[in-house]
């Protein structure tokens, strides 16, 4: 944000900080009181910065959503690679040392309140959906594309719910060729 002097650049991102930690442990729900004191500053310093808790939940969305998928979006050559590309990454991130997607929490988290729900479904769908319609054959890309969304946050998801169950042990390879034996059915409209 340009026009912060540095004291308040480094406020702006104590309460970005702050926000994150809050919104990944409760979700659209955390007071934006409790946000403040944790970053040091007032209530008041949230309507200066971001202005409303709506925009705050906004940019703090911009930066913990997924863009993996968007960057190999924009250099997968075609539907195979891309398939492989996402799958790969998704194994990845399921691995036990794989560091939580706060995203993902926050989301979780956040999915009964209709502002959040929202503002997250744009991001995912301006980070993971705005060139896979591309890929995708056939009239029905939309419902297409919606559903490979939709294997994408569920996996992501388990990878929490479920983090001792088989998708974060056993062979990689092996569930990298699933996904992407899965991400390949559901973009061809395969039944």
């Amino acid at each position: 944000m340009t026009g912060l002097s540095s004291k308040g650049a480094v406020r702006r991102e104590a309460l970005l900080e702050s926000a994150r930690w809050s919104f990944t442990q409760l979700g659209y729900n955390a007071g934006l009181r409790d946000i403040a004191r944790n970053a040091g500053v007032t209530a008041m310093m949230i309507k200066r910065y971001f202005g409303s808790k709506e925009l705050l939940f906004r940019e703090v969305a911009n930066t913990v959503l997924p863009v993996f998928a968007g960057e190999i979006l924009k250099s997968a050559p075609d539907l195979t690679t891309l398939c492989r590309s996402i799958a790969t990454a998704l194994v990845a991130e399921a691995e036990p040392r794989a560091s939580p997607m706060d995203g993902m929490l926050i989301m979780l988290r956040s999915m009964n309140n209709e502002v959040a729900a929202t503002i997250l479904c744009r991001r995912f769908v301006a980070h993971c959906g705005w060139a896979l319609p591309e890929f995708i054959p056939g009239s029905d890309k939309a419902q297409r594309t919606g559903v490979f969304l939709s294997v994408i946050a569920s996996f992501q998801a388990m990878q929490f719910v479920g983090r001792t169950m088989a998708l974060s042990h056993g062979e990689p390879v092996a569930h990298a060729e699933r996904l992407q034996a899965l991400f390949s059915a559901v973009a061809e409209g395969v039944t």
